[in-house]
């Protein structure tokens, strides 16, 4: 449970995001913002959330910029605090399978007896009131539960070093984004998954290895679905964040010296992270760093 509790944070990493426009390219992952009215210097590090333990790099020009700051910012302050997370990932009323027509249905029974071994009673009694967002990521769990995280580990750094860490979000509104689709989107998703035939397997380590390159404009080109699904990606789950997060950013960066964590697809294009704080008169610039 509490390696699907991660992965369902990790699910805003970019890892299964698409883009539909097309995206300059970026090719750096960590960047020093400066602001010419004040003093304070800044980082942005663009992370994936989840990576392979034998391809986990967290460079000392990193973890130095850190213990420098006066503040760290993440999407989530506390990633071991899972109080809660029960609730927020079960139904109050009804069952998953509501949202699916009979045919629909049939081919989800179809798809997890033959991927997990789990004919339609026992799919029903052991998942059926969980939320659908928490079977979209059934198929990634068994790549992801020997990971490293990158954002724990920079938590877990500045707790060590007694800097004060803020949340640009709670765990529960990061889920709530998926509460409000209508239940047509919510069946489409769920096909989706059951529809997949690529590799997915392949598809992680080709993310990983975008990621571990800084090629993050490519990591926001992976198929993800119909242009509805997609906008919902695109729009709802970035750059309605991102729009949202640079007011906080902007001020905490005005006040003191902070060190930004976020993934990485939330960084480039007109509404990506650098965009905005650019257009907030901040200085931002790429600092070279290696991950492979």
């Amino acid at each position: 449970m509490k390696v699907l509790l991660t992965i369902l944070i990790a699910f805003f990493s970019g890892f299964i995001f698409s883009q539909v426009k097309e995206i300059p390219a970026m090719g750096n992952v960590f960047w020093e913002i400066s602001n010419k009215d004040n003093k304070n210097v800044s980082y942005l590090f663009g992370t994936i959330h989840l990576i392979d333990k034998d391809k986990y790099v967290l460079p000392k020009t990193v973890t130095k910029r850190l213990e420098k700051s006066d503040l760290v910012i993440m999407e989530i302050a506390n990633l071991d605090d899972q109080s809660g997370m029960m609730e927020m990932i079960t139904l109050k009323k009804g069952r998953m399978t509501d949202v699916l027509s009979k045919i629909q249905r049939d081919s989800l029974y179809d798809f997890t007896e033959r991927k997990f071994g789990m004919d339609s009673s026992m799919f029903e009694s052991s998942m059926g009131k969980f939320k659908p967002v928490f079977f979209m990521q059934l198929p990634y769990a068994s790549l992801l539960m020997r990971c490293e995280s990158y954002d724990k580990n920079l938590n877990a750094l500045a707790q060590m070093k007694d800097i004060p860490i803020e949340g640009l979000e709670t765990a529960e509104e990061q889920l709530g984004y998926f509460d409000n689709l209508s239940s047509e989107m919510q069946a489409k998703m769920i096909m989706q998954v059951i529809h997949d035939t690529s590799d997915l397997k392949k598809t992680w380590n080709d993310m990983q290895e975008l990621y571990l390159n800084q090629q993050v404009s490519d990591m926001l080109t992976f198929n993800s679905g119909g242009a509805d699904v997609m906008q919902f990606y695109e729009k709802t789950l970035s750059s309605d964040r991102n729009l949202r997060w640079i007011k906080t950013l902007s001020t905490r960066l005005n006040e003191k010296s902070t060190f930004i964590a976020v993934g990485a697809g939330h960084l480039p294009g007109d509404e990506g992270l650098i965009n905005l704080l650019r257009k907030e008169a901040f200085i931002v610039s790429p600092v070279q760093i290696k991950l492979n």
